[in-house]
Order: structure tokens, then sequence, then C-alpha cells
């Protein structure tokens, strides 16, 4: 079909039209040989006066036969050789990093993308509107396992006013969050959002609060909590629950009560595994006064954690011996309706076995058979 054309309507062929349609009947074909016809159409071009420019690279017949495989290699000289005679003049070196960035060899792949992105900013020099390949190449570098290079070529496009946007800052983190690495996640927000200026979202606030709270920086998860605001990013029940479930599994027992206490005052309400988690920790730190204090903000919302709560708020009283707060509080909940479990009442029986204590058990036994 083409060769006719070529000898019979010469003049015709003036436009790309021609040549995308030739190279859609190429395209489609799997076999190694057709593509191979589909770059040799590409020399045709200049002859008939038509330029191997962006556009034709970029044209969806030919983009296929412009990916490398593991299962032709002939391709690659076939598009190094069109590369080097469309020069500076074509936008084909930007679409190239992202062709390598879908290798399934992952060092050949960062190898390839580097080479690539280093040769188009010699060549072409740094442009905004080759944001997508800076992206490509970006994120090869950070799932490749390599975000301290990724880091330092993101320091030098920032100096070139290249810097990539919300996009590649998402992906990228969210990469980095689920691989676990809290210093360079954190070296990134910096990065992008302090000193660039970018504005993340609550998600990205969340999601990067939850992995410095997971290695026990605190001091950067207030530093991030504060900051939220300024973005308009406002923090929800999520970011605080965050927080306070990293402080309490780590045993902060004051700064789990002062932060509570903020929590408060923001009507945010702690989550049912939290509050359980809380009051149980607080008496294992001596701390009664907080562990009531979580009580009865679970009281106040009558939630169906209350029966969790309350059987554990007893048993930490009595362990330490608040015969009057465990007879007080005892009572409350029976008039709330909240059940004593039995595991609850063997526990304070065994507590409350002697002398006086045995006094309060059995009112609350009483009390507990007349339901």
């Amino acid at each position: 079909m083409w060769t006719p054309s070529l000898h019979e309507a010469p003049r015709l062929l003036t436009s790309l039209s021609p040549f995308a349609s030739a190279f859609a009947s190429y395209a489609p074909l799997r076999l190694a040989a057709c593509k191979e016809g589909a770059m040799t159409l590409r020399p045709s071009m200049d002859r008939y006066g038509v330029a191997p420019d962006t556009l034709a690279h970029k044209l969806p017949p030919l983009r296929p036969s412009a990916r490398v495989d593991e299962t032709d290699r002939r391709r690659p000289p076939s598009l190094n050789r069109f590369k080097t005679r469309v020069g500076t003049r074509s936008g084909l070196l930007p679409i190239l990093p992202a062709r390598w960035c879908g290798r399934r060899q992952k060092r050949r792949a960062k190898a390839r993308a580097k080479t690539t992105f280093g040769e188009m900013v010699i060549r072409i020099g740094w442009d905004k509107n080759n944001m997508s390949a800076y992206d490509a190449f970006l994120a090869t570098l950070v799932r490749g396992g390599q975000p301290d290079e990724a880091l330092n070529f993101l320091k030098v496009m920032k100096g070139k006013n290249c810097l990539p946007g919300i996009k590649f800052f998402a992906n990228a983190l969210d990469i980095l969050v689920k691989s676990g690495d809290a210093k360079h996640a954190v070296e990134l927000w910096d990065l992008m959002v302090v000193e660039s200026g970018l504005v993340p979202n609550l998600v990205m606030y969340n999601a990067i609060i939850a992995l410095v709270c997971n290695e026990r920086d605190f001091e950067a998860a207030y530093r991030l909590l504060d900051a939220m605001p300024f973005h308009g990013a406002f923090p929800d029940s999520l970011t605080y629950n965050t927080i306070f479930e990293c402080l309490v599994r780590n045993r902060k027992a004051k700064e789990a009560e002062k932060f509570f206490g903020e929590m408060r005052k923001n009507e945010m309400s702690l989550s049912r595994s939290n509050r359980v988690a809380a009051i149980k920790m607080f008496f294992e730190e001596f701390d009664p006064a907080a562990a009531m204090e979580v009580w009865n903000c679970a009281a106040e919302e009558r939630g169906e954690w209350d029966e969790e709560c309350a059987n554990e708020l007893l048993v930490g009283l009595a362990s330490l011996e608040r015969l009057s707060e465990v007879r007080r509080f005892a009572d409350e909940m029976i008039d709330m309706g909240v059940h004593l479990r039995s595991a609850t009442m063997d526990k304070l029986e065994s507590a409350l076995s002697k002398g006086r204590r045995r006094e309060c058990f059995d009112h609350i036994e009483r009390r507990v058979k007349r339901g």
C-alpha cells in the first residue's frame, strides 16, 4: 500500500496525514518486522518535506512502535538514529524518559532514564513544557529506591524554576509512606511545601503525620499539625486520633493527657480503641485522674464503647484501691444501663476480697443482680 503511494502520488505527501495512515497499518500488528517497517517510514518523511517533529512521534499509531520491549532488540538503534537526526528540533527527548520508566528491568530503566534525562537537559535545556518528562524521571528514581537522587534532582530543578507540581508530589509521597521511609518523606515535604510553597491537602497531611508518628517523631507531628490551618487543611478526627494513639502506644502519659485536653477544646472525640487503650495506659502509669476524664468524655457521648471503657475503668480503680471512686462509678454505670461483664466482676472480686474492700464489692454485686 505504501510503495505505490510513493510512486503514484509523491506530490500529495506533504503532510503528516498520509504518514499517520501508513503508521496505523503497521502499528496494530505485533510482529517485529511490521514495527520495523513503521520505523523505515521515518526517513521518507524528510524526502517529501514532512518534518519528523514532536507531533509525528506523538501520533497514537506511532507511539507503540517507539516502545522498547525485551522481545525485540532491533528497535533501540533505530530509535537512537532517529533521535540523532531530529536533534533539538523535536520534542522526542521529553517523551523518552516515560518510555524507559515503563520498563520491567528496573536497573536498566533507571540507568537509561538518567542518561536520557541528562541528554535532554544538555540538548534542549530546562523547560516547564517538559514537566511530564521530569515527573516520569523523578518517579522512576523514587520507585526504584533512590529517593536521595530524586531529592538532589529536585533541588537542581527548583533552582531552574522547573519544580514539579502536586501530582508528582502526591505520588512520590504515597510511595515513601507505603515504604515507611519517614526520613525522605519529611525531606521531600520540606522541599516541596515549606521551601517551595506547594499546598498539600488533608489526605497528604494525615499520611505524613501517621508516618512520622510511627517513627516516634512527635516534634515533626506537632509541627505538621500546627501548619495545617495555613494551607486550608484543617485537622480532623483522624489527624488527632493518629497522634493520640501514638502517644498512648509509647506510654507518653503526660503528653497524652495534655493532647487530650487540646482535643476536647477543639471538639474532637477519641476513637473507641483509643479510649480503651488510654484508660488502661493511664492506670498503668498511675494517672487515674486522666483515666477518669477519658471515661467522663465517653459517658457524655453514650456510645457503643461505654461498656469497654467502663469495665476498664472499674478494674483500674480497684487495682489502686480507690474504693470510693469504684463504688461511685459502678453505681453511675449501672444507672446508665452499662453491662458489667462477668470477667470484670471476677477481677473486682479478686481486688476487693478483704476487709472494707469486700463491702464495696458486695454492694456492686447486689446492684448488678437487681439489674
